[in-house]
């Protein structure tokens, strides 16, 4: 056999392990994966759309009134879903979409809340629809359920959470994009979703059924964190130490609950609805910035379930095609478009690229619970793309932390993981310093040994972070000065050979992207020369603007903004399963070689 018979006999092996390999599993699921996925389940829903009725069955099943349960509903869904994926609405896929939907009458609620979350994601030409929906909504909301029933009947007792989380977030989605809601309304479904709850923390599909389910625990929990953002927002723009609610100890509750029960083959004390629950967990995880549940990765291990349950391997294309049937209780059933249109959202949704870690740790690590949400959801818009942001625990693997290059740290207060060692890092400080001043001038020996830094795991995990290419942000919160001095301190014992320097006004985060517009914020910036590993804003207070998304001091969002382009190389995002982001940024051997 020749050379040339032999590479082409490899090439042929690799390309039939190729086309016969299964879908992946959590472990070796690629964004490439993902993005295989997407696209076939797109083009499977192109392929089912039908000229007249799109994705909707021909005859809808009739509710005991006679009238028509919810009409136009899955087209809705799958317009949605085909959204999140990327489809513009003026493609040949979504254009006549569009406008039946413009014009088709609807009755149901699942139906019009879903549209009205369409018309969210348009341009502002199709504000008018939204209004229209957004009215609609309002008028069928029951103040005596605290929610919605399948059609309207605002005078409904029936609790149906399932209905009311998609009225909820229609709502919700209509708010930010400056429709006004009734802060009654909110008030009131916050009410319904409290009272509910069971007392193992979930929810039932209509209460009082005391079976606890995945599905309808993410639905209240996300109803709550979307109450919480329209409603107390605000509350949280000054520190209130030690502030509690109903409503906070029902959402730590819930969370509490999935985590006990989190799994991804099915949905937990159902036998039914896994693939609402699938979209239902990522709705909850986006929303709250999880990255985890039950200390598994929830997109990575659902993406993976995902594919599995509703794709085959394509041998004609090497990609993937969609499976004719779904296993479910009734055994082997027919996929269906709304299942399509949940997997693809969850896919599309969670795949998106995460910009900035918001570090938990002991002590007031959340004084401003929505801060990140809101500046995410923010530059999002500006930058015109979907963007994720996630909380991060301190005590976790720091490598973990790499698909976003910025770790947001904010308090009043000072963090017990540097207050707890302050003495024997400012001590360590000080000898570091002396040791490399007497070096520079001569009067100690290059192989001298440096001292021995205090063994901190969380400086160790910092450095490790920032090391391989990560940035720090500190927002010092409400003016003081402890949480300030001692991320100065954290930092120079990170990095005792670098002196802490003011940002002068030509810096990159002041206009890299955006121009500052008024005051510039002070920065306060620990730099190696190449790079600044540490940023500290330490007199303004820049996470009570993002908290109550107020544009009075804009150059705090723009200065945030241009700090997360100048990590991502100018808005090089990566997707969530790519490991890192590409920086512009030393090596871990290049930042090591300055070290003493």
């Amino acid at each position: 056999m020749t050379r040339s018979q032999l590479a082409v006999a490899i090439a042929t092996v690799l390309s039939l392990c190729r086309l016969g390999a299964t879908t992946p599993t959590a472990e070796s699921l690629t964004d490439a994966d993902v993005g295989a996925a997407m696209q076939a389940i797109v083009d499977e829903l192109a392929r089912r759309k039908a000229p007249d009725t799109y994705w909707d069955p021909p005859v809808w099943i009739k509710l005991d009134d006679g009238e028509p349960s919810q009409g136009g509903g899955y087209t809705a869904l799958v317009a949605l879903a085909l959204q999140h994926a990327g489809v513009s609405y003026q493609s040949d896929l979504l254009r006549d979409v569009i406008e039946h939907l413009k014009t088709v009458p609807l009755r149901g609620t699942y139906a019009i809340a879903t549209r009205a979350m369409v018309w969210a994601n348009l341009p502002d030409a199709f504000r008018p629809q939204l209004d229209a929906d957004v009215k609609w909504l309002t008028e069928a909301f029951s103040r005596k359920s605290g929610g919605w029933e399948y059609e309207a009947r605002p005078q409904s007792a029936i609790l149906d959470n399932s209905v009311t989380l998609f009225g909820a977030l229609a709502l919700w989605h209509a708010s930010r994009r400056g429709v006004t809601i009734d802060d009654q309304v909110w008030r009131r479904m916050e009410q319904r979703f409290v009272a509910t709850q069971n007392a193992d923390g979930g929810w039932s599909y209509r209460p009082p059924d005391a079976r606890s389910t995945g599905s309808m625990t993410t639905a209240g929990l996300t109803a709550l964190h979307i109450v919480e953002d329209a409603l107390h927002g605000p509350l949280f723009a000054r520190v209130v130490e030690g502030y509690d609610s109903p409503s906070r100890r029902a959402q730590r509750a819930a969370l509490a609950w999935l985590d006990s029960t989190f799994t991804t083959d099915r949905n937990p004390g159902s036998d039914m609805y896994d693939f609402y629950y699938q979209w239902g967990l990522e709705r909850v995880a986006l929303a709250g910035g999880r990255r985890t549940f039950g200390g598994r990765d929830w997109y990575r291990e659902g993406a993976a379930e995902l594919m599995r349950r509703v794709l085959d391997d394509d041998p004609d294309t090497g990609g993937y095609r969609v499976r004719a049937t779904v296993n479910d209780i009734f055994g082997d059933s027919p996929m269906r478009n709304e299942q399509l249109a949940f997997a693809l959202m969850f896919l599309a949704r969670g795949r998106v690229p995460i910009v900035i870690n918001k570090l938990q740790f002991d002590g007031a690590w959340n004084n401003r619970p929505r801060d990140v949400g809101n500046f995410t959801d923010w530059l999002g818009r500006e930058s015109e793309r979907e963007l994720n942001w996630q909380v991060v625990r301190l005590g976790s693997d720091p490598t973990t932390w790499l698909n976003a290059s910025m770790l947001y740290i904010a308090s009043h207060e000072a963090p017990p993981f540097i207050a707890d060692h302050e003495r024997a890092l400012d001590a360590y400080v000080r000898e570091s310093r002396t040791m490399l001043a007497k070096r520079r001038a001569g009067r100690l020996p290059k192989d001298a040994a440096p001292p021995t830094r205090p063994d901190v795991p969380a400086l160790d995990a910092l450095r490790t972070y920032v090391e391989l290419g990560g940035q720090i942000v500190a927002i010092n919160e409400q003016g003081g000065r402890s949480f300030a001095r001692l991320i100065e301190l954290m930092g120079s014992a990170m990095y005792p050979q670098y002196d802490w320097q003011e940002a002068p006004p030509d810096h990159p985060a002041y206009g890299l992207v955006w121009p500052a517009d008024g005051a510039l914020p002070r920065l306060q910036l620990l730099s190696n020369g190449v790079r600044d590993l540490i940023v500290l804003a330490d007199r303004e207070d820049l996470a009570a603007s993002f908290q109550e998304r107020s544009m009075r001091r804009a150059s705090a969002w723009t200065t945030l903004a241009n700090l997360v382009f100048i990590g991502s190389e100018k808005s090089r995002l990566s997707p969530r399963l790519h490991e890192t982001n590409p920086l512009t940024s030393p090596t871990r051997e290049q930042v090591s070689a300055g070290t003493i």
